[in-house]
């Protein structure tokens, strides 16, 4: 079993335990950032964790609930156990289950589950992607005049957010915010949306996404124009075309 059949295991898994709690009335834990976990997060994680341990008890694992667990090889996983909890503890099925790996700090692998629709998104650097084993590919896009654009907000300074939201909104066709960030990259990755722009600064609100898009063909840009690394804070999605207007105009006085 090479890495992304483990990347899919590991979000199957997730999807199966977000499955089951769905639509019970589950307690929230709040956290310091006003984000909240509740018991299906953890076990959703704790499940995809322990399928990686078994496998590669070397790697590396950093998730969203349980934090980094070191390793001693060049590999790290990235979990997001259920990415949209907001709306999955409210029993609004708009939400995504994730792992993505990394070697040496590249993205090369990543899976992406919607367990609402049963969408598998899958992809691998080199190879492409696929959305239920079917190769998938970003297409051709509408500019960015009649463009659906998603907005990822993050909880740091929300005032800046709201500035850049205002100056780029009447400049597209039709705004939209899903409350999961994997959830609109996917949009994006099939091209049903034109682009994203994500001022959400967890790297498993954005790795899976992340290589996703770019294994279709399209780009994955830091607010300066340049290529995003694990290490940027936001991130701005879409095909070629429309990723660098979303920069110029981020950039714009």
């Amino acid at each position: 079993m090479g890495f992304l059949e483990v990347a899919v295991e590991v979000v199957e898994a997730a999807g199966e335990i977000a499955v089951k709690y769905f639509g019970q009335n589950l307690d929230r834990d709040f956290k310091q950032d006003k984000s909240f976990a509740t018991q299906a997060d953890l076990e959703a994680e704790q499940a995809m964790r322990k399928i990686i341990e078994l496998k590669y008890p070397n790697h590396d694992i950093l998730g969203e609930e349980l934090g980094d667990k070191p390793g001693e090889s060049e590999f790290q996983w990235i979990l997001d156990p259920i990415d949209g909890t907001r709306n999955y503890s409210f029993g609004v099925p708009r939400y995504t289950c994730a792992a993505a790996l990394l070697h040496q700090g590249d993205l090369v692998f990543s899976a992406i589950l919607d367990p609402s629709t049963q969408e598998l998104f899958t992809a691998e650097v080199g190879r492409g992607a696929k959305l239920n084993g079917q190769e998938l590919k970003i297409g051709d896009t509408p500019p960015l005049s009649t463009a659906i654009i998603a907005f990822g907000r993050g909880r740091a300074d929300r005032s800046e957010f709201h500035k850049l939201f205002a100056r780029i909104e009447p400049e597209i066709g039709s705004p939209r915010i899903m409350g999961s960030s994997l959830l609109m990259m996917t949009e994006v990755a099939r091209g049903r949306f034109g682009g994203m722009i994500t001022t959400i600064d967890n790297i498993w609100d954005m790795a899976a996404g992340v290589l996703l898009v770019r294994a279709v063909g399209g780009m994955a840009l830091n607010f300066n124009g340049e290529q995003w690394t694990t290490t940027d804070k936001e991130v701005v999605l879409g095909s070629k075309e429309i990723a660098q207007e979303l920069v110029a105009f981020i950039k714009s006085p």
